[in-house]
C-alpha cells in the first residue's frame, strides 16, 4: 500500500510516547469522510463481510487435514495459501 505524505502524517499523529499506534485509533479517524484515511478503507459493510467470511473459510481449510490414501499407506497433504505478490515468486530460467 503507498499511502501519501498527508496520510502518513495522519497516522504518525497517533503514535504514542512508545511509538506505538492503536489501530482502532486509526480506524476512528478513518471513519469521518474529512480524514486522509478515509478512502484506505473499504466502507461497504457488505463487501466487507462477504471478504472477511471467505477469509475465515480459507483458514477452516487449512485447518483441516488432507488424507491421501496409496498403496494402503495414507499420506498427510500439507495446505498452502496461494501467495497474492507475484513479484516474490523467483521464475524459471
Amino acid at each position: 500500500m503507498n499511502l501519501n505524505q498527508e496520510q502518513i502524517e495522519c497516522v504518525n499523529s497517533f503514535r504514542n510516547r512508545d511509538g506505538n499506534i492503536n489501530a482502532h485509533e486509526i480506524v476512528k479517524e478513518a471513519r469521518d469522510k474529512a480524514s486522509p484515511l478515509h478512502t484506505l478503507f473499504d466502507w461497504d459493510i457488505n463487501r466487507v463481510h462477504e471478504r472477511y467470511l471467505v477469509s475465515r473459510a480459507e483458514e477452516i481449510i487449512r485447518s483441516c487435514p488432507i488424507h491421501w490414501e496409496e498403496d494402503k499407506k495414507v499420506v498427510l497433504v500439507p495446505k498452502y495459501r496461494h501467495d497474492p505478490d507475484p513479484a516474490l515468486h523467483i521464475k524459471p530460467p
